[in-house]
């Protein structure tokens, strides 16, 4: 029987919908409401949208798989060998802890002198021409820089690999759960410029992470060549894709509650605080796939062994059983562990820099323009899983 409202209204959740990309939260809200346990026959697979179960499901590795890929579409297995987000223990711990060095607090606080250099250079240049996309321009150039440095990748390099892994996060509307040819050309690329970079560290080490997983070795043996590229993929898509929607989310809110804008940029000690909100509020990162490794009962239905499950962190982070008023942004909510970053032991090993790295863009932003308002027609991301905007025009 097909999901509905109290007053027969149909739920229809599929997340390749052009309809769900630019507002979903409706939909969560149903979900969560009347529909708990969500199943899409069509696309075969079932969806946890409160925060009791998402939680509960992310933090159990055992029973919710991320073997078959955490995207519904499976395109983390264009990584190639070395993405431990598809990994299960104790692989998942082995590969994962060869990289959490890289991004732990300490490692990160070194990088906020680089963070407010780069942020500052970007923000008097928009300043002075008096406007900018702030999705293409800062977001994503902010983070593309970061990344890059701390993966160790040349600065000639950058725009080459920005317009790569563009490429590979483009989908077709019209097939949005098969990967275009040109998406899987553009991994190919990507795999084989890291390839050829680890393979030159092996002989020329660096101050950098290419060159410690170029001589990395896990309990039983080196790291593979494969791995390491697909790790430095990996970990590359996620330090632009998920950071720069962090940073357009916030700006995005800010930007429709001006009093709060107002208050962060009189008070910049708040900032923190209107970064962690937004990731609650609209987390870039809406969803994420599982697969159930037995049968696993609730109260409106079973997922069954094999079954594909969506735990969606932007329904969970809305819920009004955790969050009182959970529809509403509010930059003095008090604090609490939202899901945002995930849960469990794929929990965002770049959670640090993320946060570090979105403080300072927003605490820069205000400091030049803490009035910046909307400039033409903004561009959502198109993409089943990421929620925040291409292009987001903005008068500074």
């Amino acid at each position: 029987m097909a999901a509905t409202t109290p007053d027969g209204k149909p739920i229809e959740y599929d997340p390749f919908t052009t309809a769900l990309m630019i507002d979903p939260y409706p939909v969560y809200r149903s979900l969560r409401e009347y529909a708990p346990l969500y199943h899409n026959a069509e696309r075969g697979f079932w969806a946890l949208s409160r925060y009791a179960d998402v939680k509960a499901a992310a933090s159990d590795w055992k029973t919710f798989t991320s073997e078959d890929s955490v995207d519904l579409d499976r395109s983390t297995k264009s990584f190639g060998e070395g993405a431990f987000v598809d990994f299960s223990p104790p692989e998942h711990t082995e590969i994962r802890g060869l990289v959490r060095e890289a991004f732990s607090p300490k490692r990160v606080r070194a990088l906020r002198p680089i963070l407010v250099e780069q942020a500052e250079r970007l923000m008097k240049e928009f300043v002075e021409r008096g406007s900018a996309d702030i999705a293409w321009e800062y977001s994503s150039g902010l983070p593309m820089q970061i990344i890059s440095h701390v993966i160790g990748l040349p600065p000639q390099d950058v725009p080459l690999m920005a317009e790569r892994l563009k490429r590979f996060v483009a989908r077709d509307e019209a097939d949005p759960m098969v990967l275009p040819p040109d998406a899987l050309a553009a991994a190919n690329e990507i795999r084989a410029y890291f390839s050829a970079m680890a393979d030159e560290r092996r002989r020329s080490p660096r101050e950098d992470l290419i060159s410690e997983l170029a001589h990395a070795s896990l309990p039983s043996r080196p790291l593979r060549e494969a791995e390491v590229t697909g790790l430095c993929f990996f970990l590359f898509l996620a330090g632009v894709d998920n950071l720069s929607g962090l940073i357009t989310n916030t700006v995005s809110a800010l930007m429709e509650h001006p009093a709060q804008r107002a208050e962060a940029a009189a008070d910049p000690s708040l900032v923190p605080a209107a970064v962690e909100e937004a990731m609650r509020w609209d987390a870039p990162l809406q969803m994420m796939a599982r697969t159930a490794t037995r049968d696993v009962e609730y109260p409106g239905g079973t997922i069954p062994a094999g079954g594909r499950t969506v735990i969606i962190w932007a329904a969970a982070n809305r819920d009004e059983r955790e969050w009182p008023h959970g529809e509403e942004y509010d930059i003095h909510r008090p604090p609490k562990r939202q899901l945002g970053f995930g849960e469990g032991i794929h929990f965002c090993v770049g959670a640090p820099l993320a946060r570090l790295q979105s403080t300072v863009a927003i605490e820069t932003l205000l400091k030049y323009a803490p009035e910046y308002g909307p400039a033409g027609t903004p561009q959502r991301v198109v993409k089943s899983n990421i929620r925040t905007w291409e292009h987001l025009p903005v008068s500074l």
